[in-house]
């Protein structure tokens, strides 16, 4: 009987605390941006995490990403791109700034196409490479 009591107390103090509750309070004016966000059941891809498609750039002239390469990729379900771009020619020298013009062009295929990079720099893609990497006064 007590529990009984105890529900009808807890069901009227939840109507007598949302009294002259206001379900959608105006937004404030403070010069910041307010969304209000709405539920969905859609499906839509992550574009911070999940599936991604694996890209290995070789020097001394690497492949050049397409937007529509790209945006094939986020057809696909894919919002990452992870990028590898291997080095080996660049040991004992600087980057050519063509290597580089490429990996720009790349970058702004991935932005355009809908995609996001996971950018990584390697100087060889073998263990047993020898030097596996550039002196450090060049890199």
């Amino acid at each position: 009987m007590r529990i009984h009591y105890l529900f009808v107390l807890l069901f009227a103090c939840t109507f007598v605390g949302c009294k002259g509750c206001n379900p959608n309070p105006p937004m404030p004016d403070d010069g910041m941006r307010h969304d209000t966000l709405t539920a969905t059941y859609d499906l839509f891809c992550n574009p911070e995490r999940g599936f991604h498609v694996f890209k290995d750039f070789h020097s001394p002239i690497p492949e050049q990403l397409s937007t529509g390469r790209v945006e094939s990729y986020y057809k696909s379900g894919y919002t990452l791109v992870l990028t590898n771009y291997y080095l080996t020619d660049f040991r004992d020298t600087l980057i050519a700034d063509s290597y580089l013009d490429v990996v720009r062009s790349n970058m702004q295929a991935i932005r355009e196409g809908g995609c996001k990079c996971v950018l990584r720099f390697a100087y060889t893609s073998s263990e047993n490479a020898n030097p596996r990497e550039a002196p450090v006064d060049l890199v």
